[in-house]
């Protein structure tokens, strides 16, 4: 597991600009699993999750150039889901391809 966490945006150019965030302490863990426990209770629907994950990402990374808006024009939609939870798993230690499958099977049962 690395102490780093990253977001990739697709600027107005449409160049890749990957915005990193070193030395994650144990604030982010608990402000990650704050996070993920408020998600759970709360049993939003998909575009307040989203939302709520948006803010996550711009209070985490703490850039002036990550805001709702170069979030929603900068990550293609098919990315959207695994790339604003990827600092989460980055986060926690978790491996976000054995997430998804395990997500997979559960909704299999």
């Amino acid at each position: 597991m690395e102490n780093k966490t990253s977001l990739t945006l697709i600027n107005k150019e449409g160049e890749e600009v990957i915005y990193r965030k070193d030395n994650l302490t144990m604030g982010d863990v608990l402000k990650t699993l704050e996070f993920q426990e408020r998600m759970e209770e709360e049993k939003l629907p998909l575009s307040k999750q989203l939302e709520e994950l948006i803010k996550f990402n711009i209070e985490l990374f703490n850039n002036k150039k990550i805001t709702r808006e170069s979030i929603l024009s900068g990550i293609p939609n098919v990315d959207s889901w695994t790339a604003l939870n990827q600092p989460i798993a980055d986060i926690l230690g978790i491996d976000s391809e054995t997430e998804v499958q395990g997500k997979k099977s559960q909704q299999e049962k």
